[in-house]
């Protein structure tokens, strides 16, 4: 059976339309509407509501679904992100995976000896003065 693309005068906004997933790429995912001769595509923005990384983790070949037909953009589209699907198999978002060392709760005094050390960092050294000084010198010179 030879697919054919779905025209943008069949997909109306507000409308379900039953499809499979015929094969995943890292920009989306490449859909047919069932009972027709069909494809379209839904990109990768438009699979859930948060961010998605790797469509894999949402979708697979020969899932079924209700995409929705939007006209959000300048022409009509198919969404699958009114079903606000979630990772499968254990995959989880990299915010509830990696957990930054300086994100962790310190006490005062600790942040405070933090930002004096940065402090210094940047501008306690004797090459960090000079450059100091010379942007101050050349933007002086600036108004003159």
């Amino acid at each position: 059976m030879v697919q054919k693309r779905l025209p943008d005068n069949m997909i109306h906004a507000g409308e379900l339309y039953p499809v499979t997933v015929l094969a995943t790429t890292a920009k989306g995912i490449i859909v047919h509407l069932d009972n027709t001769e069909y494809t379209a595509f839904i990109h990768i923005s438009k699979i859930a509501k948060g961010f998605v990384n790797d469509v894999n983790d949402y979708v697979s070949q020969g899932d079924k679904f209700d995409a929705l037909g939007t006209n959000r953009g300048d022409k009509p589209e198919l969404i699958l992100s009114h079903l606000d699907l979630k990772p499968k198999t254990g995959s989880a978002p990299v915010s509830e995976k990696y957990t930054p060392s300086q994100h962790i709760p310190k006490s005062l005094d600790d942040m405070i000896a933090d930002a004096n050390k940065s402090y210094k960092d940047k501008f306690g050294s004797k090459e960090a003065k000079q450059r100091s000084r010379r942007r101050c010198y050349k933007n002086h010179n600036d108004f003159e």
